[in-house]
């Protein structure tokens, strides 16, 4: 009887303490989420590349091929949760226009 209810108090503790892992892991990346809201200021310093009103014209002779207009982009590593992925980078562009 004594042996059964220290298993039992085992199995409980084990199990309470993975709850809890998992609650915490839950947490975690729920408040990482909220984080990746888009602000209306950007921070060069942080990005790895930066740039702002990016215009580009092609003609072929007398007649426009096509036009591209960038408001703002900006180059940053790849993130997969609380991650940075090295080699990967990902670009974010605002404002783009493109007329063929």
């Amino acid at each position: 009887m004594k042996l059964q209810r220290r298993r039992l108090a085992i199995k409980i503790e084990f199990l309470l303490s993975i709850l809890g892992i998992l609650g915490g892991t839950f947490l975690f990346f729920l408040n990482q989420r909220k984080d990746k809201k888009v602000s209306g200021e950007f921070t060069p310093s942080s990005k790895l590349a930066y740039g702002k009103g990016f215009t580009i014209v092609e003609y072929y002779g007398d007649k426009k091929v096509y036009s591209l207009s960038i408001d703002s982009f900006s180059v940053e590593r790849a993130r997969l949760g609380p991650f940075t992925i090295g080699p990967l980078r990902m670009a974010q562009f605002d404002k783009v226009n493109v007329d063929l």
